[in-house]
This record gives structure tokens, sequence and C-alpha cells, in this order.
């Protein structure tokens, strides 16, 4: 008898989704959910819109996500320790994880492409443990032009052996075409930085002056500024963009 009132109720009165989900919410639903299926639920009605499980959960869980991503970008920021790179700028870059497809033949980290960064300057390790640094941006000739560069510790033992690679642009261009000399790391970090303060960056050009049968040949050295820009800058600047470089020998 008792379940033929039941289902003479559910006939003309059928519990609906919401109900179910009213019901389990404080009944560790909520629990099972990840932040993304909680925000879901609370436009299901605007009932659930101030639950305090749900709301419970949520910020919880929102913690929880902030400790884990912090935790992650530091085992990459530690590997610039010691380094030439100064760390509050170091600090205030987004973290790329790397990828097979970023490797190349050779086992370097030279095969990352622009569209793989989801910001302009990006930060991250490789599969060795060594650093790198990615950048894309901006840059007119007579059309505007995508420029590209990725700089990274070489060996995973030497903090102070960096090379460029995947190189197009002005950025670096005639500096650094073997290995970073300590100039080539101070000019690096200081166009980084103009970049984010949106100030043009420093272009050297070599010139090579001398006589070899009578004179030892020279290098003359002139620089000029060249207009460059981030994509959809969403980056902090360092509070003062000629940041100090640690050059270790």
């Amino acid at each position: 008898m008792t379940n033929i009132i039941y289902n003479i109720y559910y006939h003309f009165f059928p519990m609906r989704t919401f109900d179910i989900i009213c019901y389990a919410m404080g009944k560790n639903l909520e629990r099972y959910l990840n932040i993304t299926d909680l925000q879901n639920v609370k436009l299901v009605n605007k009932e659930l819109i101030n639950n305090i499980y749900l709301e419970k959960e949520m910020c919880k869980k929102q913690i929880i996500n902030k400790y884990f991503r912090e935790w992650k970008h530091n085992i990459v920021y530690v590997h610039f320790k010691d380094t030439f790179f100064p760390e509050k700028l170091i600090r205030l870059l987004p973290v790329l994880s790397c990828k097979a497809e970023y490797i190349g033949g050779t086992d370097y980290i030279d095969c990352i492409k622009p569209k793989n960064l989801t910001n302009s300057i990006m930060v991250g390790v490789d599969f060795f443990r060594r650093p790198f640094i990615t950048i894309k941006y901006k840059y007119q000739t007579k059309k505007e032009r995508i420029g590209r560069i990725t700089v990274f510790q070489r060996y995973s033992e030497s903090k102070t052996q960096w090379v460029k690679c995947n190189h197009k642009g002005p950025l670096m261009l005639n500096d650094a075409n073997s290995s970073f000399t300590n100039d080539s790391k101070i000019l690096f970090v200081n166009n980084i930085a103009r970049l984010l303060s949106e100030k043009p960056i420093i272009v050297n050009n070599y010139q090579l002056e001398g006589n070899y049968e009578q004179d030892p040949w020279f290098y003359n050295k002139t620089s000029v500024e060249v207009d460059c820009q981030l994509f959809n800058h969403p980056l902090p600047s360092p509070i003062n963009y000629k940041l100090s470089v640690n050059i270790k020998n």
C-alpha cells in the first residue's frame, strides 16, 4: 500500500534534479565536486547561490588550489637561484610546464613556438632540471612581425653557461651567438625589464675594424633602441627597469 501511495505522489509531484542536488548538498556531495562543478551547481537555481555548504567548499578548494599553484611555481623558481637572473624579476613571470614537443633532437628545449605561450614571457624547467625563459613579442619591419627567443641553462650542473635558441627578431640579435657573456646577460635582463616597462629594447651592432696585418682587430660597438611590444601585456612591471644582474664566472 505504501509503494502505491509513493508512486501516485511522484506521478503528480516528480522529484527534480534540483531537489536532489539541494538535498545532497551538505551531505558530502560538495566534497566530490571541483570548483568548476560547484560554480555550475550555483547556476542551477538562485536558492543555491548563497548555499552555506557550497560557499564553504568553494572557499576551501580555492585556498588549496592557490597553495598548490604557488608550490608548483616555486619548484620552477628555485632552479633560477644562483643564476644571473634577479629573483624579483623571475617571480613576476608565469610558468610554462615543459612538454616533450618542446624538446629538439639534441635534448635541448629549442622547439617552443609562440602559440605555446599563454603569456608573452614565461619561465620553466626542462626534463633535465635546466631552467629556461621564453619570450614572444611584436616588432615592425615593413609590417608587424612576431619575434621569439628561448634562453636556457646549457648544463644541469652549471649555473653560469646559458645559450639562446629558436631565435627570430631584434631581441639579442647580435649578442650571445654561441653563449652568453657577462655583457650579454646584463643586456638580456635589462631588455626583459624594458619590455615589461613598455620601453624600447637595446640592440647592439658590432663592426669589425682595424688592419689585421698591422694592428689587432677590434669591434666597434654601437647601440640603438628598437620598439618592441609584448602581446596583451598582463605582466607587472619591475619597480626599476635597470635591475641588478647576478654575474658569477
